[in-house]
């Protein structure tokens, strides 16, 4: 009885060495699983990031554009306008019987 009692202490010394050591290792790979998580996170933001900024570019583009098309719209309206104008005053001219 006096051994069994003698190895009570040195089995439960080992029994809570296995188990800091189990311990450890299971830090240890979810230290490896969140590490690798936090890659994959940061490489999808980066991804998104540069997606996000094409779509920007990309609108910007389009607005550009959009703002270039009015402008010859605009000015496309004026000269037409200008047309029909002169149109009408060589029509004048023309009934009154020319001069002006």
């Amino acid at each position: 009885m006096a051994e069994e009692l003698r190895g009570e202490p040195a089995a439960a010394r080992h029994e809570a060495r296995d188990a800091a050591v189990a311990q450890a290792e299971a830090r240890a790979r979810l230290e490896t699983q969140v590490a690798a998580l936090t890659e994959q996170l940061t490489t999808r933001l980066a991804a998104a990031d540069a997606a996000a900024r094409k779509a920007a570019d990309a609108l910007a583009s389009v607005q550009a554009e959009l703002t270039a098309a009015q402008r010859r719209t605009e000015r496309a309206e004026a000269e037409a306008a200008l047309a029909r104008q002169l149109l009408a005053e060589l029509r004048r001219a023309a009934r009154t019987g020319g001069g002006g």
